[in-house]
């Protein structure tokens, strides 16, 4: 759904790539279903989606979420904090925000941080 790597290129929009392998997701594990992935492309600078790509059992239902997200512009930050049942294959989409999230995490955000604590005591 929506623009692939190549399309954004094409278009100059910048984007960040967060790639889940379905081996990561608990329920894929469980039910011994782990081949394929969620591939998320992330606006760069801010969270927005602007494309994905699901190859994984149960694909189409699994990219309507996402396709909810783009069209009424729920950023991958609200994904993050939005709880997902669990174990499920949309657990994928937690995944996914919460690798995004850790690369928001540069080394003068984390200093910062670490001195903060540090002052807390």
């Amino acid at each position: 759904v929506g623009l692939t790597e190549a399309d954004a290129a094409a278009a100059g929009i910048a984007v960040d790539v967060v790639h889940v392998p379905m081996a990561d997701v608990d329920r894929a594990v469980l039910e011994g279903r782990t081949q394929g992935f969620a591939k998320i492309l992330v606006r760069r600078g801010c969270d927005r989606m602007v494309g994905a790509t699901i190859v994984a059992d149960e694909a189409g239902d699994l990219i309507a979420p996402v396709a909810l997200a783009m069209t009424q512009d729920i950023g991958l930050g609200k994904v993050a904090a939005t709880i997902h049942a669990y174990p499920t294959r949309a657990e994928v989409f937690k995944k996914a925000a919460d690798a995004w999230r850790r690369t928001r995490l540069t080394p003068t955000v984390r200093a910062l941080f670490m001195r903060y604590f540090r002052w807390l005591g």
